[in-house]
């Protein structure tokens, strides 16, 4: 069932969740058992520019198929984002930081409360911590164990602005996938 959507096409990408093949039409197809993937599919993220469109096209065992945008890998965030977008990003990444630490001992529960802390703490300007707050409240509908991340492979760029493709993820999903 899987080479239906991946026949002929070049795996160009992988994680813990998903695997990227390019359609060649600046689109990709992503197999993945993603949870912030579906949230994206399903419309429950926010409407908001620096999101990806991504549209579930099939699923096959406990993986989903989705067609997005193919856009640009960062490889060189200083390089590739604008001045103003490369700040956002350093935030984001202080902020994964300080989520991080923050969540050590914490009970898995606690983690939406403890990341909707972490970024009302943060220097992120207002419509940036709303993004984040309402991003993490649709992951809060899968599960409670919210994790968050901010490196190259999370993000992408398009005319030197910040996308976010997956800054959030499931850690329940994340310890499924890595005892396999």
């Amino acid at each position: 069932m899987l080479q239906q959507y991946t026949r002929g096409k070049k795996l160009i990408g992988q994680g813990a969740f998903t695997k990227c093949y390019d359609n060649g039409n600046n689109t990709v197809t992503l197999i993945s058992s993603c949870p912030w993937k579906e949230l994206l599919s399903l419309g429950w993220t926010p409407e908001s520019s620096r999101l990806p469109d991504c549209k579930r096209v099939g699923h096959f065992d406990d993986n989903q198929v989705y067609i997005m945008p193919k856009l640009d890998k960062v490889t060189a965030p200083k390089k590739q984002l604008k001045p103003k977008e490369y700040i956002f990003y350093k935030k984001l990444r202080n902020l994964a930081n300080s989520f991080y630490s923050s969540t050590i001992g914490c009970k898995p529960h606690d983690r939406l409360d403890v990341f909707r802390d972490c970024v009302k703490e943060s220097d992120l300007n207002y419509k940036h911590k709303q993004l984040l707050i309402e991003c993490a409240e649709s992951m809060a509908n899968y599960t409670t164990q919210i994790g968050f991340e901010c490196s190259p492979r999370n993000v992408s760029v398009k005319n030197g602005k910040l996308i976010l493709l997956d800054l959030f993820f499931s850690l329940e999903k994340l310890n499924q996938v890595r005892s396999r």
